[in-house]
C-alpha cells in the first residue's frame, strides 16, 4: 500500500481586496511523486466560495493542470472524494484537497498511478476576494511512495452559453492519449444535457425537463452505474454537478460533445464546464 508523506508550508495572509492572488512556487513545493494539495484556513475569509477563495490554479512549468473555481472544487471533493465529506452543507468549508491522483479510488495503489508531472517545478495561485483580510492559510503536499505514470488536467472553462438557449454545443477536446473521467456543468437552469464522446451517446435528459427534473435525472443515472454517490445530505443546491462519461476510452482525435439547453436560471454571465482529464505521463 502506497505510503504518503505530507509537509506543510509556512502560514500565509490572505490579504484584502478583489482579485488578490496568492502564490506558492519554487522550492515551497515539492513535486516528487505528487498525488496532492491540501489547503487549510483560519479566521475571517478562508471560506471556500467565490466570495472568498475563488479559484485555484495549478502549473507543471508553463502548462496550466488545475483550473477551478472553489465551487467546481467543492463539488467534485462532495460527489467523488471517498471520505464523503458533506462540504456542500449550510456551513461552506475552510479547508480543500486538490488531487492529483485518481483519488475517487479507495485504493491507494491504483490511486497513485496518477500524479504531479515529475521533474517539473510547480506554481500554485490561489484567488482571493476577501475584503477584510484577516484569515490566514497554509498548503499541505501529499507525496506517495509510488512514481505515478499518468498525470491528470482539470480545467474549467467559461462556454458562451447563456440563459435560455436551446440546442447549443459545446466541445471537450483531449490531448493525445487523455481519456475524459468526468465533466462539472451548472445545475441551476439546466433544462437539457445530452452528451456524446465520439460517436457514442453518453447522455440524452428527457426534452422539456427543467431545472430539478433534469438534475434528478442525471444524478440517478450516475448511481445506476456506481459512477456517483450523489450528494450527501444538506447539499440539495450543490452546483455545479459533476458527472461521469461512462466507459472511459482515449479521445484521440475524438471530442466529447455536449448540447445545452438552458433556462432562464441558467447563470447570466460566466457560465463554465469544468473536465477532468488523465493521460500518460
Amino acid at each position: 500500500m502506497s505510503q504518503f508523506v505530507t509537509t506543510f508550508g509556512p502560514t500565509l495572509t490572505i490579504p484584502a481586496g478583489t482579485g488578490q492572488i496568492i502564490t506558492v512556487a519554487g522550492r515551497d513545493i515539492p513535486t516528487e511523486n505528487l498525488v496532492g494539495i491540501i489547503i487549510a484556513t483560519g479566521g475571517v475569509g478562508g471560506e471556500l466560495s467565490s466570495a472568498n477563495l475563488a479559484q485555484f490554479k495549478l502549473k507543471a512549468g508553463s502548462r496550466e493542470i488545475v483550473d477551478l473555481t472553489a465551487e467546481e472544487l467543492r463539488s467534485l471533493m462532495e460527489v467523488w472524494g471517498p471520505s464523503h465529506p458533506e462540504i456542500g452543507a449550510a456551513t461552506i468549508p475552510s479547508y480543500a484537497y486538490l488531487p492529483l491522483n485518481l483519488f475517487d479510488l479507495p485504493d491507494t495503489d491504483a490511486a497513485d498511478i496518477c500524479g504531479f508531472p515529475q521533474g517539473m517545478d510547480a506554481t500554485l495561485e490561489i484567488t482571493s476576494n476577501d475584503p477584510v483580510g484577516l484569515g490566514t492559510l497554509r498548503v499541505g503536499f501529499v507525496q506517495s511512495t509510488r512514481t505515478p505514470t499518468l498525470t491528470s488536467r482539470l480545467i474549467g472553462n467559461t462556454v458562451g452559453i447563456g440563459p435560455t438557449e436551446t440546442d447549443r454545443l459545446y466541445n471537450l477536446s483531449g490531448n493525445g492519449n487523455e481519456v475524459l473521467r468526468g465533466i462539472a456543468i451548472p445545475q441551476t437552469g439546466l433544462n437539457q444535457l445530452s452528451m456524446t464522446v465520439g460517436r457514442r451517446l453518453v447522455y440524452d435528459s428527457v426534452p422539456g425537463g427543467v431545472g430539478a427534473t433534469s438534475r434528478n435525472l442525471l444524478i440517478a443515472a450516475q448511481l445506476l452505474n456506481g459512477a456517483n454517490r450523489g450528494p450527501a445530505a444538506g447539499t440539495a443546491n450543490l452546483d455545479p454537478l459533476w458527472l461521469r462519461p461512462g466507459a472511459e476510452e482515449p479521445l484521440g482525435s475524438k471530442a466529447a460533445m455536449l448540447k445545452i439547453t438552458t433556462g432562464a436560471t441558467w447563470p447570466a454571465t460566466g457560465a463554465r464546464v469544468a473536465a477532468w482529464f488523465v493521460g500518460p505521463q
